[in-house]
């Protein structure tokens, strides 16, 4: 008679590729149309940010999306680095500019301390630089290192922001004199 012999089948442990979305208004979409659910209002996270538009273009897979509107360097390490992990392939990451005072450039078209500004700024982005250490900042550096460590075969993609001053005498669209003088944009 034929012998029955019991096959073992090694459980394989399939991961899915992820992509993770990380930042703050810029990768959150804020001023476009919010996603409806509770946490992405909270957030400002729209279907039309970048992050939505690359997975859905690239069609990256499993988009965790947690980039968040007002975000700094110490929401971002707080909050959103939980959403890495082994399986995650993509990182992207906007992050730096709450840090640096960009809700504050706003004086400068009515009226501010243009030199404590300047110092703040330049003392946010050497903390964000790693040059100097903060209790309000986690350097970029920190972040990138701590990315990798969590989701080693990830690739960071750093996204920037726009020029605001750009290096013309003129604000963009406008008639206007730049407030800023070439050497201090």
């Amino acid at each position: 008679p034929p012998v029955f012999t019991k096959q073992v089948v090694a459980k394989q442990v399939v991961t899915v590729d992820r992509y993770a979305a990380l930042g703050d208004s810029f990768a959150a979409g804020y001023g476009l149309p919010s996603k409806s659910d509770a946490a992405s209002q909270l957030c400002a996270r729209s279907n039309l940010a970048y992050p939505e538009l690359l997975n859905g273009f690239r069609k990256l897979k499993n988009l965790d999306f947690v980039a968040c509107s007002g975000a700094t360097t110490k929401d971002l390490w707080n909050s959103q680095l939980g959403a890495l992990n082994a399986s995650t392939r993509t990182v992207s990451l906007t992050i730096g500019g709450n840090d640096a005072g960009f809700s504050q450039l706003g004086c400068l078209q009515t009226g501010c301390d243009f030199d404590q500004l300047s110092a703040e700024v330049r003392a946010a982005l050497a903390a964000l630089a790693g040059v100097t250490e903060s209790d309000t900042v986690v350097s970029i550096p920190q972040i990138l290192a701590t990315i990798s460590a969590r989701a080693p075969q990830a690739k960071i993609f750093i996204t920037g922001y726009p020029e605001l001053f750009g290096t013309s005498s003129r604000v963009y669209g406008t008639k206007l004199a730049c407030p800023v003088a070439a050497a201090d944009r």
